[in-house]
């Protein structure tokens, strides 16, 4: 179990350990191999189980239903594919430049691409996520991040 926040932590270790950021380009990196290879696809995978390939219930809005749907059909495209035509609103850059690679170092977009619908959850699945100790060990790995973070901004 992952929370967002996790994710972009994790990430932004990465990006800083193997120094990926771009002193030109404020708040850009550049992704390398593994990072590529990481988000080539943006499919729903459980345990190696593609969700995408689950019903969606007939409870569920019809609405909610096609947006699953719609991101479920673009799980083959890569992450960087997903956002080459979005922008950035505060910059107004691209989140990822296709001509120079740099991607926006704000991972919130990419982290939306993995997250799983509950509605392609079984009820077994959904109440994991519930488990008080799968809760409390991603506290623990928040926290954890969150003091790294605060130690590295300290020695600056």
């Amino acid at each position: 179990m992952s929370t967002s926040g996790i994710l972009t932590s994790l990430i932004s270790r990465y990006i800083e350990a193997n120094q990926l950021k771009t002193p030109d380009s404020a708040g850009r990196f550049l992704p390398d191999s593994r990072m590529k290879t990481a988000f080539n696809t943006t499919k729903y995978l459980l345990k190696k189980e593609d969700l995408g390939k689950r019903k969606i219930s007939s409870d569920v809005p019809s609405e909610k239903a096609e947006r699953i749907r719609e991101n479920v059909s673009a799980g083959s495209k890569s992450a960087f594919d997903r956002v080459s035509g979005r922008v950035d609103r505060r910059s107004g850059k691209p989140v990822y430049d296709q001509d120079t690679g740099l991607l926006y170092t704000t991972m919130m977009v990419f982290n939306n691409f993995y997250r799983i619908p509950p509605q392609l959850l079984s009820e077994d699945e959904r109440e994991e996520l519930k488990d008080e100790d799968n809760i409390m060990a991603a506290k623990e790995i928040q926290q954890k991040l969150s003091k790294i973070t605060v130690y590295n901004h300290s020695k600056k």
